[in-house]
């Protein structure tokens, strides 16, 4: 489940940005953290894939009051955990004989 951090940097027109900023303070996925610009909110989106992510990212960014959405962080919450050794694993057996 990709986790990510974001900068979401609203137009300077007062009523778009705010308009913006209504919008993303009801969203389920997204939470705001504490701006020190008004103009660029610190958020963390949660999403189910990356390809989830992409397309919420492109949402929000199509939005007429913000101006960029930029991912600063990108986390990956693994269900299954990789083995310490890929590798470490029987080998298979080669179809047809060497010389």
């Amino acid at each position: 489940m990709p986790t990510g951090g974001l900068v979401i940097k609203l137009v300077e027109e007062p009523a778009a940005a705010e308009a913006a900023r209504r919008m993303l303070a009801v969203q389920d996925d997204l939470e705001l953290g504490e701006a020190t610009d008004p103009r660029a909110l610190p958020a963390v989106l949660v999403s189910t894939s990356a390809d989830a992510t992409d397309t919420r990212l492109r949402e929000l960014g199509a939005h007429p009051g913000i101006l960029t959405v930029d991912v600063v962080y990108v986390g990956f919450d693994e269900d299954d955990p990789v083995p310490s050794n890929p590798f470490d694993r029987p080998r298979s057996r080669r179809r047809g004989t060497r010389p």
